[in-house]
Formats: structure tokens, C-alpha cells, sequence
């Protein structure tokens, strides 16, 4: 994992983070099962280290960090409970481990509602939410795109009953991708190119599955 300054403070013995790290993959390792194999505990330290990384490009304060990370951990906890409104769970074990420390109210409240804007139907309303949203989807610009791509596909066959051809599969991320945007100008930086390299490449090959490409 890519921390960059801070990361003493951040993830020490005694920050808050390492105490919500421990809290977090224990939910998540309890919890998590062999048919989650998207939604597992490799997503959420890459959705860490990820906001991480955004939130130092951004020269964000510590606490801003801490709140960052805290979000990032809790996430996708809830998402074994349910998974529609899986953040309004994530959210309420968010609230439960941070009532346990003595911070202020608007402080918890304020990182349950980053975990909420990380439900991709909303929009994020500050820059804290748009460093998550950002960093949940790094994949799209990462060069391991097609094998995460392929454990989504995977999940949701099991998990939703959702299943497609190879093409209808690559058509549907076409899409997804050129619909997609990263919020931040940091994010736009790490992944854009590599982004726009995968629809390339899904172009392609959505065109050799094409019968009229071969005329």
C-alpha cells in the first residue's frame, strides 16, 4: 500500500485508523464469503490506498485524511448485510466503532455521510466524497482493469442473477466507461490515460466478436 505523507500519524498504533483498520477487516472477514469475489477485502485496501494517494495530491489535512480513510474502510461493510443501501449499513457500523471515541458529533456525522456519497447514484457534495467516488472505481484506469472487470461479472452472476454474453459484457462497459468520470483533477491524472487505453481495447475487442468486422 502507497501511503504517502503522514502515514506515522495516519496508521499508527495509536491513530484512530489503524483502530478503524482492525475494526473494519474484522467485519469484513467475517462476513465475506467465497461468492463476493469483487466485493472482498483486496477492494477495500485498494479503495484505501487509492484515497490515500488522492487525498496527499490534494495536501489535505490529517484529520481530513483520518476522515477520508475512516470512510474508505467502512465502505463496503454492510455490503454482506445487503446490497442495495449497503452504505446506509456501512454508515451505522461507521457510527457505531466512532461513538466508542471521543470526537464530536458533526465529526461522525460527517464521515457516515462520505461513506453514503460512495453510492454511485449520488453526487458527491464536496471534495472528501469526490476523493472516495474516485478512488472506489481507480480500476477503470488501472492495467488490471479486465481482471476486475471479470470478478464483477462474476459476482453479479451468482449474486444478482445478472448474466451476459462476452459481447453484451463488453458492450455494457463500453459504456459504463465513456458515461464514467473521475471528479478530482488527481484522479484524472492517475487513471485518465489508462482509462481511455481499456475502451480502446474493449473497442477492439467487441470489433473481433463483430461478424461484419470479418466480411
Amino acid at each position: 500500500m502507497i501511503i504517502k505523507p503522514d502515514a506515522q500519524l495516519l496508521f499508527g498504533p495509536e491513530s484512530i485508523v489503524y483502530s478503524a483498520r482492525n475494526c473494519a477487516y474484522e467485519i469484513l472477514k467475517r462476513k465475506h464469503r467465497s461468492i463476493y469475489v469483487y466485493h472482498d477485502l483486496q477492494h477495500t485496501t485498494g479503495v484505501l490506498s487509492s484515497a490515500m494517494e488522492l487525498a496527499a495530491d490534494h495536501s489535505l489535512s490529517l484529520i481530513t485524511q483520518e476522515n477520508i480513510a475512516i470512510a474508505a474502510l467502512f465502505h463496503d461493510v454492510g455490503y454482506f448485510d445487503q446490497i442495495e443501501g449497503h452504505e446506509n449499513i456501512g454508515a451505522q457500523y461507521a457510527h457505531s466503532f466512532l461513538s466508542s471515541f471521543d470526537l464530536a458529533m458533526n465529526r461522525i456525522n460527517l464521515i457516515t455521510e462520505l461513506i453514503l456519497a460512495t453510492n454511485i447514484h449520488s453526487e458527491p457534495h464536496n471534495l472528501e466524497a469526490q476523493i472516495l467516488r474516485d478512488a472506489d472505481l481507480n480500476y477503470l484506469g488501472s492495467d488490471d482493469y479486465f481482471r476486475i472487470a471479470s470478478n464483477l461479472r462474476e459476482e453479479w452472476a451468482i449474486t444478482r442473477d445478472k448474466h451476459y454474453s462476452d459481447e453484451e459484457w463488453t458492450e455494457q462497459n463500453i459504456r459504463f466507461l465513456n458515461q464514467h468520470r473521475y471528479f478530482t483533477e488527481a484522479a484524472r491524472k492517475r487513471y485518465l490515460h489508462a482509462k481511455e487505453n481499456n475502451i480502446k481495447l474493449l473497442e477492439k475487442r467487441l470489433d473481433s466478436t463483430d461478424p461484419a468486422s470479418n466480411d
